[in-house]
């Protein structure tokens, strides 16, 4: 009965929330002023919700040049303050009842740094999911942790994606590289077992590695899954997997190990894909203009 009530409370709280959503929806749809039929409001409003203000600008001839003008100038105007609202509820509902661990950080940032949380705020509300990537929860994170990878850095460098693949091929270890770009005891406090980073990588690696073991037939005993995924979560696709080796039969870990492996080939093939696109949209830097 309780667990009956419990689930009830969920389900209703979901419902509020989604509600909240569609109302932050109607009041930028409100903002807007838009003219012309259901289906063609709709496309501006879904395109701007995925891709940010910047892709207004393909359908500036649609809006008032009052509103445009209005819209498209600063963070301090009801389109902006509208797409805060929404950014912060589309998280709060995604994550709220799986993640509440990141619901909270992202509190915590909010008050204690706020400028950092605010700049990647605005980033969404400026070109919405581009550095979701696959993974939003591992990328706000990471957005908010490495807060010297500034919008010129983003723009200008392929630092950012050097730094997601790097963080989702070798795991938490791996960031020491990238220590130049994140406040120094915020670092530390990262390279702790179970920090934000940390469960924000096992978000990340956990459907890949669950998959995989259920694929093997390896059977949950004595919390092995969640064991195999910290290990992973913390040294990689490429982990020896040695905290968990008494665990497992030496067939089974052989297997496990090589099917790890292979997620790591993988995404060696989609790292350099991506790359290769990311510096071909890069704009030149202030520094480089001048030279």
């Amino acid at each position: 009965m309780t667990a009956s009530l419990d689930s009830m409370e969920v389900s209703s709280k979901r419902i509020a929330a989604e509600n909240d959503l569609q109302e932050i929806i109607k009041k930028i749809t409100d903002v807007l002023e838009l003219d012309g039929d259901d289906e063609e409001l709709n496309e501006i409003v879904n395109c701007l919700l995925e891709n940010g203000r910047q892709s207004l600008t393909k359908y500036e001839e649609s809006i008032t040049p009052r509103i445009y003008k209005e819209i498209m100038i600063g963070y301090d105007n009801q389109l902006v303050l509208s797409l805060n609202k929404y950014f912060e509820k589309l998280w709060e509902l995604e994550y709220g009842q799986t993640n509440q661990w990141f619901i909270s950080f992202l509190k915590s940032y909010k008050i204690e740094c706020t400028d950092v949380y605010q700049c990647v705020l605005h980033r969404s509300v400026d070109v919405g999911n581009i550095y979701m990537k696959n993974c939003p929860i591992l990328s706000i994170v990471l957005q908010l942790l490495f807060e010297d990878i500034n919008d010129e850095r983003l723009k200008t460098t392929t630092i950012f994606d050097d730094l997601w693949f790097t963080i989702t091929n070798n795991g938490l270890r791996s960031i020491e590289k990238y220590s130049e770009y994140i406040v120094r005891s915020v670092y530390k406090q990262q390279m702790e077992f179970s920090s934000t980073l940390h469960q924000a990588l096992r978000e990340y690696f956990r459907s890949n590695v669950f998959s995989s073991l259920k694929e093997l037939k390896i059977r949950e005993r004595k919390n092995l899954y969640e064991s195999i995924l910290d290990s992973v979560a913390e040294y990689g696709w490429l982990t020896d997997l040695k905290s968990v080796k008494d665990n497992l039969a030496q067939k089974s870990l052989k297997l496990l190990l090589e099917k790890l492996s292979s997620f790591y080939q993988r995404q060696q093939v989609q790292e350099n894909d991506c790359l290769k696109a990311t510096e071909m949209s890069l704009t030149p830097s202030e520094e480089s203009k001048g030279n």
